[in-house]
């Protein structure tokens, strides 16, 4: 026998009260759909990983993007996959820059629009888990910091591990990296170191102690990059800049 529902019992006037949230959840829009629910996010302390390399046929075992920020997410620009693909931020910021440069963040202007973006790096990774790997893909940031190298994206430092350390992307021997983040006191950021761990094991080990699902669903890197629909980009440029604005722009720029 089913359990019947219990209703909250209001009373009169109380439901006035009752505000619907504002707040949009952060919109990650780097990934396709599929994807998207295998974004790994680093736990606060240490946590280990194999890359997974290039798959036969693909040159590249880590994606890079610009990652544009519309105020409630992020997405990927449309040259990281087409390379002479404009995006609607490039449009506004040119627009901005010649009629309204006040409107564009500066150093002396905090509150302006930040329509550039960010670069970001993606790879599969083998995460490990008690029981087996864990499939993932890791979204970095691949800064590559100061002149000094400081304050690099975590995407900049394993890429220069790997350049060190060659074994990190054997399929037949491939070790680990451990990552530690920790935060200082009064820190924003956190704080994040590389180890190399030399336990090694073949990729192919790892991925047969994966499922069916998780397995099917490995392909080269990039075909992972989400692209965002022209009329879509335009969306979220208003919910940067408002929707006045982005029509007034789309209007004198004749872009459609």
């Amino acid at each position: 026998m089913k359990k019947p529902l219990e209703f909250q019992v209001h009373k009169p006037g109380e439901l006035d009260l009752i505000q619907p949230s504002n707040r949009v959840p952060f919109q990650d829009l780097l990934l396709k759909l599929e994807y998207s629910g295998y974004k790994y996010t680093l736990p606060k302390g240490s946590s280990s990983f194999r890359l997974l390399t290039a798959l036969k046929g693909s040159p590249h075992w880590m994606a890079s993007v610009t990652a544009l920020d519309h105020g409630q997410g992020r997405h990927t620009h449309p040259g990281a996959l087409l390379p002479e693909a404009t995006s609607v931020f490039d449009v506004a910021q040119q627009w901005l820059k010649n009629h309204k440069p006040d409107a564009l963040y500066a150093k002396n202007n905090p509150t302006g629009y930040k329509l550039w973006g960010s670069k970001v790096a993606a790879c599969w990774i083998l995460v490990d888990a008690p029981e087996s790997p864990k499939l993932g893909i890791l979204l970095a940031s691949a800064f590559a910091g100061s002149k000094q190298g400081a304050n690099s994206g975590l995407a900049h430092q394993i890429r220069e591990m790997v350049s060190k350390n060659h074994q990190l992307l054997d399929p037949d021997e491939a070790c680990q990296i451990t990552v530690t983040r920790s935060y200082g006191p009064g820190s924003k950021y956190p704080q994040t170191h590389l180890a190399l761990n030399q336990t090694s094991r073949s990729l192919n080990e790892c991925l047969g102690d994966l499922s069916a699902e998780d397995l099917n669903l490995v392909c080269p890197i990039q075909e992972t990059i989400r692209q965002i629909e022209f009329e879509r980009e335009w969306i979220l440029l208003s919910r940067l800049i408002g929707r006045d604005l982005a029509e007034t722009i789309r209007a004198a720029t004749a872009v459609s």
